[in-house]
């Protein structure tokens, strides 16, 4: 069952991958790379469970620290793209309390 979940959510994330690889190439807009990237780690992360889960025998510590470091690394390329996209400044940013 496990395995049939990881199949379907590496089909979903196809989508979306698809849709902003070609918004891409339309725009050069680099919080649609940062996205597409994100899309990129979330399907090889589905792409190596899958794998994992059918072909490769490795120890479960192993799968559970490639499944977390996947999931950060998306994590952080839909940050990028989000801040990116709201201007977000370098640096740090003082708070007007006046």
């Amino acid at each position: 069952m496990h395995v049939l979940w990881e199949i379907a959510s590496a089909i979903l994330v196809i989508i979306p991958l698809f849709a902003v690889g070609q918004a891409y190439r339309q725009t050069r807009s680099p919080r649609l790379l940062f996205a597409f990237l994100a899309f990129a780690v979330l399907e090889l992360r589905f792409a190596v469970a899958v794998a994992i889960h059918s072909v490769i025998v490795v120890d479960h510590t192993f799968e559970e620290t490639v499944g977390f470091l996947t999931d950060l690394i998306a994590i952080a390329l839909f940050a990028a793209a989000f801040l990116y996209a709201t201007g977000w400044p370098h640096g740090r940013v003082g708070a007007d309390l006046a």
